[in-house]
């Protein structure tokens, strides 16, 4: 969904990415920064024993980590850094933060370890989803209404609100959606007759 508005908040980032850039700052670098920020939320949701600080130090660094991994997209896209290694590090970057993040809830008990779980597997395999699709010629950006930002965006909302079951759970179901949304949509994309070696 976020996706979908990226042409409306690209301005705002990309000034942001400028301004990063002017420091030194790399592609690589921002997307080093997000992961960092991932970690450091999954630390406070673990080590943070004060309830209504945790979820203000949480919230705020799940949100940063969002915005820096827009960032670094958009920054190696001004500055023709764009790279394969840079888009290998950022998709793995993103998928051990999730796993990081979930696995932080549900051994702080924050959530119920089978709603965490779903929603680290349901997150997992949007992921995956788009990762082969595109592989195996599908367009897939902007496909499904749970994108990471999106799903970041509500993790961090539950935060703020102490609601995490809520939208953990929230997070699992969309999640869903967004996999069957993808597959419906490699469906009716992908050339017929055209083969390809299966997992």
């Amino acid at each position: 969904m976020i996706g979908k508005l990226s042409r409306f908040v690209e301005t705002a980032i990309g000034r942001l990415a400028r301004s990063l850039h002017r420091l030194g700052v790399k592609p690589n670098h921002v997307t080093v920064m997000s992961f960092c920020c991932s970690l450091a939320a999954a630390l406070s949701f673990v080590l943070v024993a004060e309830h209504s600080l945790k979820g203000i130090s949480a919230g705020i660094l799940l949100l940063l980590s969002g915005l820096f991994d827009a960032t670094d997209g958009i920054m190696a896209r001004l500055y023709g850094e764009e790279s394969n290694f840079g888009a290998f590090l950022d998709s793995v970057l993103d998928r051990v933060s999730e796993i990081v993040v979930y696995w932080a809830l549900i051994y702080s008990n924050l959530v119920e370890w089978s709603v965490g779980l779903a929603a680290l597997s349901a997150s997992l395999m949007v992921s995956y989803a788009r990762a082969r699709g595109e592989q195996l010629g599908a367009k897939m950006k902007g496909v499904g209404i749970a994108e990471r930002p999106d799903r970041l965006l509500i993790l961090a909302a539950a935060t703020f609100l102490d609601q995490l079951s809520v939208g953990v759970l929230l997070i699992a179901l969309l999640s869903v959606i967004t996999v069957i949304q993808r597959i419906i949509r490699a469906r009716s994309t992908m050339a017929d007759g055209q083969r390809h070696d299966r997992e």
